[in-house]
């Protein structure tokens, strides 16, 4: 099949007639229903059924299209980037997260850089980890970043910070005399511009990876002895360095939580069925009083008063300020991802971006 094939065939399935495909591809309504008649005689299997006076996708179409939109995806990019060297906008960065670093050390790095590359075109959206990886894969994004990853075929994969899942809840909270709160007026989520506007270090604290090539897809346990408003999740309370916990102090594990209202990540997650398997190790059921699927969604109803949370340790270091953050045991690791395609080599400026990131959060 040929390009020109795909796109009528994808015009067809969206749009149910040939009348409303003709004019979204600027043809004639005949054309386009001969075109049609042509890929399935070439194909040798129908592609639509008729309900109604309206088109509908057989199997084998809808195959087809699913497995030809990446073709699209990279020509839509193709278009952009001419339309860019056009209007000499040279340098385009296309970015995509998971929400753990989305909502935190990105958008706090990414403004900053932008600030020092006045000419950079940045596209920056969060999603799931699959999508990511689909969104890489596709050529809609150069860069994406993620938790608990690991290699990729298609991907080359760099790990940038390790860290354990913490345990985070309000100051008033009875957990709270096991950690620290940061010290500061209260205002959660107050974000630095940049690497170079983050002195307190907020973001940094996990040990420097210092990977320069492809991952092995290790996770690789973090130490348990650092602070804990950190990726390595130990109590230094946040930015400021709030107080450490007094005679009480020490992690918290599924026996303590047993007694408490938890708000625990969605079982189908990555983190949710780790933290399910971490209560089973320990042989304490896990009772749920709220399920979310995003580790900022629990922050957000623990800083709310609806109770404490396990979650990542770069979204527990995004509400240092406000919450208490405490190890968490048994230990579950927490790795940093960055990702892009193998298909081509990394451009020069996402490069000096992902050192800023590794750089932010390595401190």
């Amino acid at each position: 099949m040929t390009l020109r094939q795909l796109e009528i065939l994808r015009a067809v399935i969206r749009c149910q007639t040939t009348m409303a495909a003709a004019r979204l591809l600027g043809m004639s309504q005949p054309a386009v229903s001969n075109a049609i008649r042509q890929i399935e005689a070439q194909l040798g299997f129908p592609l639509f059924e008729r309900v109604n006076n309206r088109l509908f996708p057989t199997e084998g179409a809808t195959i087809i299209h699913e497995e030809s939109e990446p073709l699209f995806a990279m020509h839509a990019a193709l278009e952009e980037r001419v339309g860019d060297l056009r209007a000499d906008k040279t340098t385009r960065l296309r970015i995509l997260s998971t929400p753990p670093l989305g909502h935190g050390v990105i958008p706090a790095v990414l403004a900053g850089f932008s600030r020092r590359h006045p000419r950079l075109r940045t596209v920056f959206d969060t999603r799931e980890l699959d999508e990511v990886i689909r969104g890489v894969e596709s050529g809609k994004a150069e860069l994406g970043f993620g938790l608990g990853l690991g290699a990729q075929p298609s991907l080359e994969v760099e790990a940038i910070a390790e860290g354990r899942m913490v345990c985070v809840c309000r100051p008033d909270h009875p957990l709270a005399r096991r950690g620290s709160a940061g010290g500061h007026d209260g205002s959660a989520g107050d974000t630095p511009a940049s690497t170079a506007d983050d002195p307190a270090g907020r973001f940094s604290g996990s040990p420097s990876t210092g990977s320069s090539g492809s991952a092995t897809g290790k996770h690789v346990d973090a130490p348990t002895d650092h602070p804990a408003g950190h990726p390595n999740g130990a109590p230094n309370g946040g930015p400021h360095g709030g107080p450490h916990g007094g005679p009480h102090g020490g992690p918290v594990t599924p026996a303590d939580l047993a007694g408490q209202r938890l708000i625990a990540l969605d079982p189908t997650t990555r983190m949710g069925a780790a933290l399910r398997d971490s209560f089973a190790e320990a042989r304490q059921p896990l009772q749920a009083a709220v399920e979310v699927r995003l580790c900022n969604t629990a922050c957000v109803l623990v800083a709310a008063g609806m109770g404490a949370a396990v979650v990542d340790p770069f979204t527990a270091a995004h509400h240092a300020r406000s919450l208490v953050v405490i190890p968490y045991e048994p230990a579950i690791p927490s790795v940093a991802w960055v990702f892009w395609s193998n298909r081509k080599p990394l451009s020069e400026t996402a490069r000096r971006f992902v050192r800023e990131i590794r750089l932010a959060l390595s401190g």
